[in-house]
């Protein structure tokens, strides 16, 4: 439940033009920039056909005969998970804000905003793991690069790790899966008002029955992750200060994938493994005389790019494994 007070207001009030800073809470979420998304075909879940095989072919003889042959394939679903919250604002505080009840919600709506892409993101890299994910949702990277057998676990110490991971996307076989029906002004984030947009009471004490008088807005978003091929993902894991990547390791995990410099491949990180992928540089970084700028950026591996993820945990565990 919302916890909006007379505070509120009273911060409004202070000044012309405040607008809710939250940069310190912000993460940057290179996955929602660069993924590749495809529409479920069927809304609430995707079905697709996996071939098993290839047909055989085989030489014979001018006029000789040959065994007939069929695809082998079989069909898969994928069911989509809704991520959604309520928000529920005091009547008193709503009606008397500068901007009136309408603009109360729209100046707050990109915090929902950027909670709802912390979660999307993190649900992705971490799946249904109970310590960095969420049991309820869909599964994730980590989850599919396990499951692949697509990993190069370095050792470091439970509790200090990173983990870079590749994914190659395809518009039809690698992507994040969203539902055409809820999907609002191309954004994966539907918002709608709820009861009408008139305040309704809501119980705030179940013993005693209390009530408030609310307004009311609903964020949804209906995702899953689609992984076709056990070259869709492949990550480094249990990296840390010790135990950092090398230079055939990267070319390892981009080999896992089948990756190449085609813009398909990402290789994702947060702010620590970039920073273990850059003493790769300075290793081989010569300078002359001349030289004014010491620049260890690497933001490209072999032409793979290298796209910066927050939501990726500095601090992942043996519950990873």
């Amino acid at each position: 439940m919302a916890n909006a007070t007379l505070r509120k207001l009273v911060t409004e009030y202070g000044g012309p033009g405040l607008v809710p800073i939250m940069e310190h809470l912000e993460n940057s979420s290179g996955f929602l920039r660069t993924a590749q998304a495809i529409a479920a075909n069927g809304n609430w879940y995707h079905k697709y056909k996996k071939v098993s095989a290839l047909p055989s072919f085989s030489f014979v003889n001018i006029g000789g005969s040959q065994t007939d042959t069929t695809v082998d394939d079989e069909l898969v679903q994928v069911d989509l998970k809704t991520l959604g919250t309520i928000q529920s604002e005091p009547k008193g505080v709503c009606e008397n804000w500068p901007t009136g009840v309408r603009g109360y919600f729209q100046e707050h709506r990109p915090v929902y905003a950027e909670a709802f892409g912390q979660k999307v993101s993190a649900s992705v890299f971490y799946g249904t793991n109970s310590t960095f994910g969420d049991v309820s949702g869909f599964f994730g990277l980590h989850e599919m690069a396990k499951a692949y057998g697509n990993l190069i676990q370095k050792g470091g110490t439970s509790g200090s790790r990173v983990s870079i991971i590749a994914v190659k996307f395809n518009p039809v076989s690698c992507g994040l899966l969203f539902n055409p029906k809820t999907v609002s002004a191309g954004a994966f984030l539907k918002v709608e008002v709820l009861n009408d947009g008139k305040p309704i009471a809501e119980v705030t004490n179940t013993t005693t029955g209390a009530k408030k008088l609310v307004y009311q807005a609903a964020y949804q978003g209906d995702l899953a992750f689609l992984s076709s091929s056990n070259y869709d993902v492949a990550a480094i894991t249990q990296i840390d200060a010790s135990n950092l990547p090398t230079a055939p390791n990267m070319d390892q995990l981009i080999d896992m994938v089948r990756g190449e410099a085609d813009g398909r491949t990402i290789l994702f990180c947060n702010r620590v493994a970039r920073r273990y992928i850059r003493t790769l540089k300075t290793t081989a970084l010569e300078m002359g005389p001349m030289d004014k700028d010491y620049d260890i950026q690497v933001d490209r591996w072999n032409g793979v790019p290298i796209v910066l993820d927050d939501n990726l945990s500095t601090a992942e565990t043996t519950a990873i494994d």
